[in-house]
């Protein structure tokens, strides 16, 4: 079985011409810290990133962040996911350069893709809880 391991998560903010960078090891990672010094929001970044839509994100973060980086090896291969607002693009790595693998802001494409990537045959639900997408492998 392959293994999902998250690298790096690298959050953007332009209006503060600054960035924030994450890095995680291999094996366990603990966030450790204080009451409202980012741990909760390094994850809903994990999960912004991703894809979901965080409905308890602190709103400052939210204003703050226009991209959000996440990479991540799975098995012996390794990605690069960016959000941008609406727009999702994942790039792989090959020999330290990356190739696009799709660009889009159709959130049905963007996870078929990831889908595809982790090999997971999942029905996805949307908002109003109709099934709407279902990856067929």
């Amino acid at each position: 079985m392959k293994r999902l391991a998250i690298k790096k998560l690298i959050v953007i903010s332009q209006s503060e011409s600054r960035s924030l960078e994450v890095p995680f090891e291999n094996g366990l990672n603990i966030i450790l810290g204080g009451n409202k010094t980012g741990k909760s929001s390094i994850i809903k970044s994990i999960f912004t990133t991703l894809g979901c839509e965080c409905k308890r994100i602190e709103t400052d973060w939210k204003k703050l962040i226009s991209a959000y980086l996440l990479f991540f090896k799975y098995g012996e291969k390794q990605f690069c996911v960016v959000r941008q607002g609406k727009k999702f693009q994942i790039f792989e790595n090959n020999e330290d350069s990356y190739s696009c693998i799709i660009e889009t802001e159709t959130f049905h494409e963007y996870s078929n893709c990831l889908m595809d990537i982790l090999e997971i045959k999942m029905p996805c639900i949307s908002k109003d809880g109709n099934w709407k997408f279902y990856k067929e492998k």
